[in-house]
């Protein structure tokens, strides 16, 4: 929400759409109108915007010209000015180096942040304080016919792990609807391995699969022979790599437990066998 200190400015008195045509505005039937281009538009009636396009809000010489037209993504500036936008829908804060705290959408409309790998609800405009500051979060709150674009996540996707004898090598593939990608090889392929096997063996075992695989976050970092922070870095890693490959809910690669410190891989359809 962006409020203007106009007197000519009504208290509802326009909005911005993502659609399937992308930007689009709508006056709301303020009392002193909006323009386009120059041009009054008619209230109630959406009108496509492009990159250059220029909206006054009651006053036509205060202009706003649309600089970017990509779809919204979550955004956080900080006390000092500093502005951090999300990539491939995760935002970490301060940065991908000293990370601190992950903020994704979990489901549509859910946000969460995660902050030292504790998971909380956070809502558009709230603060987060790190310790190099305070951030303040602009979360997109999404139209339903934006919602109406996002992939369908009815088939549940699958990850096969191939490994060699002495587990030096890791392969990776993920499927979904019947496609088979290779995952790149990284460092953070072992960690999914294990979160991986200890979900294979508790499903094995029978247990329900909303309690299948968590593991402490203490004693999986000394099955990895690692620090939290560090570990925090190669579950944000992990995910980054699987939204880079296109995989709707790449956030939920990796699940966290709240107020638990514990965590598993978040898809359970899983393979685990030797390199042939």
């Amino acid at each position: 929400m962006l409020s203007i200190s106009d007197r000519r400015v009504s208290g509802r008195h326009a909005e911005l759409v993502w659609t399937r045509k992308g930007w689009q505005v709508r006056d709301l039937g303020s009392t002193n109108g909006t323009t386009l281009d120059g041009e009054r538009l008619e209230a109630g009636k959406d009108y496509s915007l492009t990159p250059g396009s220029v909206l006054a809000f009651g006053d036509p010489a205060n202009q706003w010209t649309l600089v970017d037209a990509t779809s919204p993504q979550a955004l956080a500036v900080s006390g000092l000015g500093l502005r951090r936008a999300a990539e491939d829908g995760l935002l970490a804060l301060p940065d991908d180096e000293n990370l601190e705290a992950v903020i994704f959408e979990l489901d549509p409309g859910a946000w969460i942040a995660e902050v030292d790998g504790e998971p909380r609800p956070v809502k558009d405009q709230e603060y987060l304080n790190l310790s190099g500051g305070t951030w303040r979060l602009s979360l997109p709150r999404f139209h339903e016919e934006t919602l109406a674009l996002r992939p369908h996540q009815g088939v549940r996707p699958g990850l096969q792990f191939e490994i060699s004898r002495d587990e030096e090598f890791i392969r990776i593939w993920f499927i979904k609807n019947e496609a088979r990608v290779e995952v790149p090889t990284r460092a953070h392929h072992y960690m999914l391995l294990l979160l991986a096997r200890a979900r294979i063996e508790d499903q094995a075992s029978g247990l329900a699969s909303g309690e299948a695989g968590w593991l402490y976050a203490e004693d999986f970092c000394k099955m990895l022979g690692t620090g939290s922070h560090l570990l925090n870095v190669m579950v944000h890693r992990a995910r980054q790599q699987f939204a880079r490959l296109k995989m709707g809910g790449a956030a939920g690669v990796i699940e966290r437990r709240r107020s638990t410190r514990q965590l598993r891989i978040g898809i359970d359809q899983l393979s685990v066998s030797p390199i042939l």
